[in-house]
């Protein structure tokens, strides 16, 4: 892959500035960029297009129809859900339950725990930042009805059950789902006054802590929303998500349509109004798995490069290494090839297992420690960047966690004492994951180790330390992944 420049993806004939909100239609067309212009012919309703000056502009610009691909880089940055969870029993106990033409997007990097990046997302665009995550396939963000129980059209669609957890019960008819009588439609009060575009009707409450703090996507703001009856829920280590879904655009790396951004037309996304995940720095996850968790909609990545977005069905994500700061830049997600500026050359694709279970999942081939001692494999493992430590089988991760000496219910030791390497044998190649990776820092002299289990869980969960050491090359067509090395920052 050529290092270039990021380019100007849209041509554009005018420069105007920010608009007001309710004015987002005129601002779409001054912009005058013909992605705009290909999307809303399948976005806005049909009556739309016969108001006369949205025809008169449609007259007037010239539509640069380029056929070519591009390549996206997303500088990532790095977030720590909150650096107390680390130095309290609770806290710690929550937070181990829980990468031909060059484009570039960052991530950023919270104290080596969690890595985010930002999107945005309506017409005009909305800023979210979200994390990364291998290791689930729903892309979604908070809703401005979060915590709210509304009515919308999945109340109705989804059956009594979704609609008595989710929606307002005057929603869900009589017999608590099925049809929704008029009488109860009718007292349900709207968002905004005369909101021309779909969006959420519901009952003002309490915004709950969960929802508080956080950005929050407002439908009635966006001149290219359009309303599903699809829903979708979603449990992680940490809690549960769950909402609408919802069909916008979606820009990576820019608010700016017109210059060094890329769009994807009428992208599925959550819109989430319920959930319990607490104390996060992001209003969202990018699910980066081969599939999404029930619904049938594609991840983000793989509806952009269905539309042709990206030549090379390829994904690449570096994570750097930045230690106990806040906020830096702490990597770079790769849209459409192989990051070949911050991962070594690639050695061995990987073939992925499980294909029904939408994840990066692939065999482990066995697990050995510093003096090469073996410990008894049972699973597959998958790598995944949503997850802040290592997770492996409860007998695996005790049996390593006894040989360095710790242990293994409350995982503190020495910063000054030697743990590590973990070898993992992947494909018939070894990846090592030693101490300088697998360590938090408590600030007190003691460390804990990043390792840990969950009963319950049938394979390991490569998370952070190793996606550090690591980069993660993905093929969503061919279903491989690649692990080269990754380069170390000057």
């Amino acid at each position: 892959m050529r290092k270039r420049n990021p380019i100007a993806f849209f041509s554009s004939t005018v420069n105007s500035p920010p608009p007001a909100a309710n004015n987002a239609i005129d601002h779409l067309l001054r912009e005058r960029t013909r992605l705009y212009l290909i999307c809303l012919l399948g976005t806005l309703p049909p009556f739309i297009l016969f108001l006369l000056p949205i025809v008169q502009q449609m007259l007037r610009i010239q539509l640069d129809f380029s056929t070519g691909r591009t390549v996206l880089q997303m500088p990532l940055y790095k977030t720590q859900k909150h650096q107390n969870l680390l130095k309290s029993t609770d806290g710690r106990t929550k937070f181990l339950q829980h990468c031909e033409n060059e484009y570039s997007s960052p991530v950023f990097d919270f104290f080596d725990i969690i890595y985010v990046t930002k999107l945005y997302i309506g017409t005009p665009p909305q800023e979210f930042t979200v994390q990364l995550d291998t290791g689930s396939g729903d892309f979604w963000v908070l809703d401005s009805t979060c915590g709210q129980k509304g009515c919308y059209k999945g109340c109705t669609s989804n059956g009594a059950q979704w609609c008595n957890a989710q929606c307002d019960p005057k929603c869900c008819g009589q017999n608590g789902g099925g049809e929704t009588t008029t009488t109860a439609t009718q007292q349900v009060p709207t968002v905004t006054p005369a909101a021309q575009f779909p969006g959420f009707r519901h009952a003002e409450t309490e915004e709950p802590p969960s929802c508080q703090n956080l950005s929050k996507f407002e439908s009635q703001k966006s001149a290219s929303y359009q309303e599903t009856d699809m829903t979708f829920s979603i449990e992680y280590g940490l809690g549960f998500a769950a909402g609408l879904i919802g069909q916008d655009f979606v820009q990576f790396a820019s608010d700016s349509y017109e210059t060094d951004g890329l769009s994807v037309c009428n992208a599925y996304f959550g819109q989430v109004n319920q959930k319990n995940i607490q104390k996060v720095p992001f209003s969202g996850i990018l699910g980066l798995a081969l599939n999404a968790s029930k619904q049938n909609v594609d991840p983000l990545f793989i509806q952009a490069y269905k539309q042709g977005l990206f030549e090379k069905p390829l994904f690449s994500l570096y994570l750097a290494t930045q230690g106990n700061v806040n906020g830096t830049l702490g990597g770079v997600l790769t849209l459409g090839d192989v990051d070949d500026e911050n991962c070594a050359p690639i050695t061995d694709w990987i073939p992925i297992t499980h294909n029904s279970s939408g994840f990066w999942e692939f065999q482990l081939d066995k697990i050995t420690l510093d003096d090469g001692t073996p410990i008894n494999v049972t699973s597959s493992a998958m790598v995944d960047s949503g997850t802040s430590f290592l997770l492996g089988p409860f007998d695996e991760v005790n049996n390593i966690l006894r040989h360095y000496g710790v242990d293994p219910e409350n995982r503190t030791m020495p910063c000054d004492k030697k743990f590590g390497p973990i070898i993992f044998t992947i494909h018939g190649q070894e990846y090592k994951v030693d101490e300088k990776t697998l360590l938090f820092d408590r600030g007190n002299g003691t460390c804990i180790v990043g390792l840990t289990t969950l009963e319950s869980i049938p394979s390991w969960l490569l998370g952070d330390p190793f996606c550090r050491e690591y980069c993660q090359i993905h093929d969503v067509e061919k279903k491989q992944i690649a692990l080269p090395q990754a380069m170390k920052e000057k």
